[in-house]
């Protein structure tokens, strides 16, 4: 899935927007009040293993 996702992208969007790192998640971490933790998602992002490399693929 990834592979077809870029593709898109690099169709749809100037070559400097084209994300790099790709991670699929099942849901995203929450505050207290219900609103996205964006620095998680990027802490995470960080450590888990599972993101994907989309550079590897060129």
């Amino acid at each position: 899935m990834p592979c077809h996702l870029r593709k898109w992208c690099e169709q749809q969007l100037p070559k400097y927007m084209v994300p790099r790192f790709y991670e699929q998640r099942d849901s995203f971490p929450k505050t207290p009040s219900e609103r996205i933790e964006k620095y998680q998602i990027q802490s995470d992002a960080l450590t888990r293993e599972s993101v994907y490399d989309a550079e590897s693929e060129v």
